[in-house]
């Protein structure tokens, strides 16, 4: 397990080769399509991203993110934090390849020969797991 800064880019399948876990913190403010549906951008973000193969030799990431967030209570306009826990399976496709084959249970994250932006993953499942309507 590599502990540390979550690194920002990384090749998905050379991590799944060898078995890799990474887990770290990143900053809140790091994550700017965050910020509009946020109160503030204080606050961190736990992540643990475990790269591996399953049975058909698919490269696949399993991902866990917590973070509190502060937004407003809709219904007394007050700010309120709110825990956020996220958890996601991928199964790794180069772009345009068929998913059918795909063993059900996977999101399909489709990675070309550049690497794969791992701070665009977390702002969207963080956006995915934001409540629409937060309320206390």
């Amino acid at each position: 397990m590599l502990k540390g800064p979550i690194p920002p880019h990384v090749d998905p399948r050379k991590l799944a080769d060898r078995a890799a876990t990474l887990a770290g913190e990143l900053q809140l403010s790091q994550l700017k399509r965050l910020a509009d549906p946020l109160e503030d951008d204080q606050g961190v973000v736990r992540a643990s991203f475990a790269f591996g193969r399953d049975e058909q030799r698919t490269a696949v990431i399993r991902s866990q993110l917590d973070v509190e967030v502060k937004m407003i209570c809709q219904r007394c306009l007050e700010p309120v934090v709110l825990p956020i826990h996220s958890e996601c399976d991928y199964a790794v496709v180069n772009e345009g390849a068929s998913s059918q084959h795909l063993p059900k249970g996977y999101d399909v994250l489709e990675v070309g020969e550049d690497p794969l932006d791992l701070l665009a993953l977390v702002e969207d499942e963080l956006l995915l797991a934001l409540p629409i309507v937060p309320l206390h």
